[in-house]
């Protein structure tokens, strides 16, 4: 007899007991058996009674648990109502929803009716998913049995999506609605035998149910033969838990998993993060004060995409640090609502410090917090897959297989494998690539100790090295070669970057770390020199070269030094430049470095171009072009006759610039240099500007251009556009002059090139000055200024100062134009540079002119004239005789040194139109009028 049986016969025993003692009590003359009659009396009432209650409840439940007994115990309703993860009742409940919890409420008590049509509905504030409901509407079979899957990683909205396609699809499927928690990740999931029998009691719930697997299937095919059923099995353990539960044809069973697994006819869908807009809505649905605040002031590394309005929000940047992981959203988002001082300025600040990320984004509005969720699938791996999932935190942004099987010891990647099917680690079928959330690589990370998380850092940067260096001789193969090479590079950016870092970082207590920060200066050479802007150069160059000093290597310490030259070359920091070479060259020519000692002075031959000393220029390229020779460097080779073309085209000798230009051209399209080629076409594009032949300069300069954007070379593109700017200019094309040289300055500021961008600033200036916008001018003048003095580029500062005291003579401020000018001859003197004395004086000249002092302007004309002649500059000479010609045309003068014929001849012969078109067009109207 049942134990709930036994109980109402033992109450009737007790009761009759104390039935016959209050009758010996209260009634002491009744005979002993009237006291019998009345104890048994009492005793048979209470007794029938129990009986009759005792085979009510054997007619309710049968030997076999009931279904609502069952829900009692195990947290589960059945009829695919619910199962509750953790808490019942309330907004949640462990697991996912779209921000990762599942929102149940208190359910009515079980008919028969409710057990077959209740799902819980999908979370009021679901937000997106569009894609992924529409990709997985498709693949419903009409008439048919369809099986769809989503997996993916805990709080990833597995669930929420799911039930937001069940409720969509219902209808379809009017006969019954199940929903089923397998508990895949708890201590105990759901066995499919429990899983089937919740289903069967729905339709049968006084059914006794057979112990074989097979019959219980069998039985659970019975009872939905027929009918138009959905399933949703959420958070199935794996593949042997789900396949017994696949219904009969004319049923939808939907399944959700953090695994990845397949059954027969599944179609099976991966979820990923939320969209960046997708999960800022949704943020905004929890916590409605994000939706106008202020500006973030600071994003998190640039990662956080602005939203619709254009600019980032800090609802953009908090969703971007949750990682877009609907979990950690609603999280973040309930906090916010909760804590009404908390203030999303303050928590942004609070969330972008990594080491307390996880605990920052807490548990507020869910019952599970991020880091529980990623850890009720961690502590189901073996030790050493959680060793590999370990180490996978120092890669700061995708990987392959190989770098994985570096880092983690990890051979043929068999443990990075079973984290795939996991989906701790995503993995792109497309791109092959691996890669973790951004939440998982922090939890990950909390699980390894110092000194593991060291030796990992190690291999890794030790790894990375290695990917620079092949990258870089990629590059150096030229043609279609060279783009492998920065794509290879590109793709590995971030990685790369993170081992130099840590060889940086440990260089002074680590033998090993200073190797590696020295290698990776030397390995990268040419592909660093591509792609990183100048102050990150001299940063790694200038690590490199303590590191190489340390190490006393002296090879490479004279490579370093070459680097750090380059650099401050672009910065046109120029005499330092000079400094760093010479200390090059001299450790090249000890320790037999012929390699740098070539590509040294050829930089050293390029400076002193740039300087205007064009003898030494030649000097210095033409014992480059012996060595390169002498080495067989073909490469190097055409950069030097490249730099000999600029020398010529420097000197006006336009011809012989263009020659040299060519071979140069043949050997880069030979050798597969594609920079070189962009160079090349540049220079030989300033030859014919230089001879006036416009259309050809701007067809080298529109090829030239085209080859930088195509191998992503911005420096040289925007170089190229503001040549171009300057054609357009010449031929009074003043607005498209503007429209090219925003262009460029675009380009300038997108690689961080400040001095670029002041140039370009200071040719827009000279537009809007000859426009006669002289205000505007100044403006512009006074940006390329401050922009200079900023970075301490002392040629820009020369020439923003000379370019401001030209606009003050436009006014007729004489005076405050020669102060102007005397600035920047003291400057042009200190950083030597005889250009920029020659137009200081040139300008003085025209200063004088303006006050009417034609005797004073001349004599600073013919010290203009004899520093152009001396620099070999022949477009200065020519523009300053032309200046002569018209003051010595105006003011009547006739001393021979001054003569208008004798200046006429000269200026004729000596005048380029490259680097003032427009005032030497007026000193040929003046000269004709004269």
């Amino acid at each position: 007899m049942r134990r709930i049986h036994r109980g109402y016969l033992i109450a009737a025993v007790v009761l009759a007991v104390l039935a016959f003692v209050v009758s010996l009590w209260r009634f002491p003359e009744w005979g002993q058996s009237l006291r019998l009659i009345v104890s048994l009396a009492v005793a048979a009432v209470v007794g029938a009674f129990g009986f009759i209650a005792a085979v009510r409840q054997a007619v309710e439940k049968p030997d076999s648990e009931s279904a609502i007994t069952q829900t009692q115990k195990s947290g589960v309703q059945i009829g695919g109502s619910i199962v509750i993860g953790d808490v019942i009742g309330g907004d949640k409940f462990g697991g996912d929803k779209v921000a990762g919890d599942k929102i149940i409420n208190i359910l009515p008590p079980i008919t028969p009716t409710s057990a077959l049509h209740y799902l819980p509905p999908p979370p009021s504030d679901f937000t997106g998913r569009e894609a992924e409901l529409k990709d997985l509407r498709e693949k419903m079979t009409p008439g048919g049995l369809t099986i769809s899957g989503v997996h993916g990683l805990g709080g990833i909205g597995k669930t929420a999506l799911a039930l937001k396609l069940a409720a969509e699809l219902a209808p379809r499927y009017p006969d019954a609605q199940f929903f089923v928690d397998l508990q895949g990740v708890s201590e105990k999931p759901l066995s499919p035998a429990e899983a089937l029998s919740r289903i069967i009691h729905a339709y049968r719930p006084e059914a006794r149910l057979p112990e074989s697997a097979a019959e219980l299937r069998g039985l659970y095919l019975s009872v939905l033969h027929g009918k138009k059923a959905l399933v949703l099995m959420d958070n199935a353990k794996d593949a042997e838990q789900a396949r017994p539960l696949i219904p009969p044809e004319g049923c939808l069973l939907l399944v959700t998993s953090r695994q990845r697994f397949t059954l027969p006819g599944l179609y099976s869908r991966n979820l990923d993060t939320m969209e960046p807009d997708e999960a800022r809505d949704f943020l905004v649905k929890i916590a409605p004060r994000l939706a106008n605040p202020p500006a973030s002031r600071s994003t998190s590394g640039g990662t956080a995409p602005p939203s619709a309005q254009g600019a980032i929000t800090v609802a953009d940047e908090i969703a971007a640090l949750c990682g877009y992981l609907p979990l950690a959203l609603r999280a973040a988002g309930s906090l916010l609502v909760v804590t009404l001082d908390l203030s999303p300025e303050v928590y942004v600040t609070q969330l972008r410090d990594e080491s307390k990320r996880l605990e920052r984004i807490g548990t507020e509005g869910v019952e599970v917090s991020v880091e529980a969720s990623l850890n009720l699938s961690y502590v189901r791996l073996s030790a050493e897959t959680a060793r590999a999932f370990q180490q996978l935190a120092v890669f700061p942004a995708s990987f392959d297989a190989f770098a994985e099987e570096a880092v983690c010891e990890d051979a043929e990647h068999a443990h990075l494998s079973e984290l795939v099917r996991r989906n701790l680690v995503r993995f792109s079928d497309e791109s092959k690539r691996y890669s973790l959330h951004d939440l998982a690589r922090l939890f990950a990370q909390k699980q390894l100790t110092a000194s593991e998380s060291y030796e990992a850092q190690k291999r890794h940067a030790t790894h990375y090295k290695a990917v620079l260096g092949a990258a870089n001789e990629i590059y150096k193969q030229g043609d279609d070669s060279l783009m492998r090479g920065l794509a290879l590079f590109d793709l590995e950016r971030q990685n790369i970057e993170r081992g130099q870092m840590w060889a940086e970082r440990f260089a002074e207590i680590d033998d090993v770390a200073t190797a590696i920060c020295s290698e990776y200066d030397v390995v990268g050479t040419s592909i660093l020199g591509m792609r990183q802007i100048p102050q990150v150069r001299i940063n790694w160059a200038q690590k490199a070269l303590a590191a190489a000093r340390r190490l006393n290597n002296q090879i490479a310490e004279g490579r370093h030094l070459s680097n750090l030259g380059d650099a401050y070359g672009i910065q046109s920091d120029l005499h330092q430049a000079i400094n760093l070479y010479n200390q090059a060259l001299e450790i090249a020519r000890k320790s037999g470095d012929r390699l740098n000692e070539v590509n040294t002075l050829r930089n050293l031959g390029r400076i002193y171009r740039i300087l205007g000393e064009q003898t030494r220029a030649i000097e210095l390229n033409e014992q480059a072009l012996d060595g390169a020779r002498e080495i067989n460097d073909r490469r190097n080779e055409s950069m030097i006759l490249n730099n000999l073309s600029a020398v010529y085209e420097g000197l006006g000798k336009f011809r012989r610039a263009i020659e040299y230009g060519e071979q140069a051209l043949t050997i880069a399209r030979e050798v597969g240099d594609r920079r070189g080629e962009s160079n090349i076409l540049n220079n030989l594009g300033n030859a014919y500007e230089s001879l006036k032949d416009y259309r050809t300069a701007l067809k080298f300069y529109e090829e030239a251009s085209s080859v930088a954007h195509e191998i992503g070379d911005r420096l040289s593109e925007g170089n190229t556009l503001t040549n171009m700017g300057i054609i357009h200019y010449a031929r009074g094309e003043t607005h498209r002059a503007i429209d090219v040289y925003e262009k460029a300055s675009h380009l300038f500021r997108e690689i961080g090139d400040r001095s670029g961008v002041g140039d370009v600033v200071g040719n827009l200036g000279n537009v809007y000055l000859d426009l006669g916008e002289t205000e505007k001018a100044i403006e512009l003048f006074t940006q390329h200024l401050t922009i200079s003095d900023e970075i301490n580029y002392p040629i820009g500062k020369s020439n923003a100062t000379g370019n401001l005291a030209r606009a003050y003579n436009n006014l007729g401020q004489f005076e405050y134009a020669i102060e102007y000018f005397k600035k920047q001859l003291e400057m042009a003197r200190a950083i030597k540079d005889p250009i920029g004395i020659g137009n200081a004086f040139n300008g003085l000249g025209e200063s004088y002119v303006g006050l009417n002092e034609p005797r004073r302007a001349l004599e600073f004309y013919e010290q203009a004239l004899a520093i152009y002649r001396e620099a070999g500059d022949r477009r200065g000479e020519g523009e300053t005789l032309f200046n002569m010609t018209l003051v010595s045309s105006k003011f009547k003068l006739s001393k021979p040194n001054y003569q208008p014929t004798k200046c006429r001849s000269q200026a004729t012969n000596a005048s380029t139109t490259r680097s003032f078109p427009i005032m030497m067009a007026e000193a040929r109207d003046t000269w004709r009028r004269s």
